[in-house]
């Protein structure tokens, strides 16, 4: 598609790259629980003494949401990356390794592109939310068969005829 204006045609006509100053940020604080959790997938490196294997280190972690949170200080982004490996650890996408003393934790899908790790952390994040969903429901129901149940039971007093 060509713009109406010549100069600019020439500008993007793509033999030289055009300044751009736009950063972008990925991890803000106020995120959607997902989006927090996509930076697993940003962290995601394959295990030096086993190849097929990926993994998510803290320190990782941390140098990739304080480029994003620059602003904030270190404990507040050692906070999230603890939330965002616990929640991680909670859907089943992260497991802890037995030797690494919580310095890095193995993905549990084994994918080797980027894409088909962000595919299985959205079906693993899907599940768990509607697992969860569903056991709230599961009990509120419980409770409303309860009480209904007190209200059959309940002995009737001469007042009630």
């Amino acid at each position: 598609m060509m713009h109406v204006d010549h100069s600019l045609r020439k500008i993007f006509d793509g033999s030289k790259p055009v300044a751009c100053s736009r950063i972008l940020i990925d991890y803000f604080p106020q995120s959607y629980e997902f989006n927090k959790l996509s930076a697993l997938v940003q962290a995601a490196k394959f295990n030096d003494s086993n190849a097929s294997e990926r993994i998510v280190t803290k320190t990782d972690l941390i140098a990739i949401i304080s480029k994003d949170v620059f602003y904030i200080d270190y404990d507040f982004i050692s906070a999230q990356v603890t939330d965002v490996i616990s929640k991680g650890l909670e859907i089943g996408f992260l497991e802890k390794s037995a030797e690494s003393d919580d310095v890095y934790f193995k993905i549990t899908t084994n994918p080797q592109r980027p894409d088909t790790l962000e595919r299985h952390l959205i079906t693993k994040w899907i599940k768990n939310k509607l697992e969860r969903e569903f056991e709230k429901r599961k009990q509120e129901a419980i409770i409303d068969v309860r009480r209904e149940y007190e209200k059959a039971r309940k002995q009737r007093t001469l007042f009630d005829f």
